[in-house]
């Protein structure tokens, strides 16, 4: 419970310390990540308050194959060119796959078991905060 009080906390403060263009894409609503160089596309859905936890601002056109590697990167020009502190460099990005598996780096490939749609988290580390920040988001179809 202390360690969820914790994040909270830090969430909130980040709120209110990071300038709100540092939430790139997210607040922009420019895409920048891409799989197998493919970019993603506005997410039209409207989520809906039991799906709201799935629910990305992103979304992959394409569909990828179970069992293949997918190449993820993020636009470095865009996300530069959108405000994201400089800190947010600094270290490679963490990236959860949605299938419980992590990656570090700028890019990152990754191979999905099994066919689902999976939610596609990427976060930066802030030195300043010692913490992890959410800054893209992506929903991913694999079949």
């Amino acid at each position: 419970m202390a360690a969820r009080v914790h994040r909270l906390a830090a969430t909130a403060f980040l709120g209110l310390a990071v300038p709100a263009s540092a939430y790139a894409c997210g607040l922009d609503g420019k895409p920048s990540v891409s799989a197998n160089g493919q970019l993603a596309h506005l997410n039209t859905a409207r989520p809906t308050r039991a799906g709201l936890a799935h629910w990305t601002q992103f979304i992959f056109p394409a569909t990828f194959a179970a069992g293949k590697p997918v190449q993820l990167s993020e636009d470095l020009k865009e996300l530069r060119g959108s405000g994201l502190p400089a800190q947010a460099f600094g270290h490679p990005w963490r990236w959860s796959f949605g299938d419980g598996a992590v990656g570090n780096g700028y890019a990152v490939t990754h191979s999905y078991a099994h066919t689902g749609d999976y939610k596609l988290v990427v976060t930066a580390y802030y030195a300043t905060f010692h913490t992890w920040y959410q800054f893209d988001d992506a929903l991913i179809r694999v079949r």
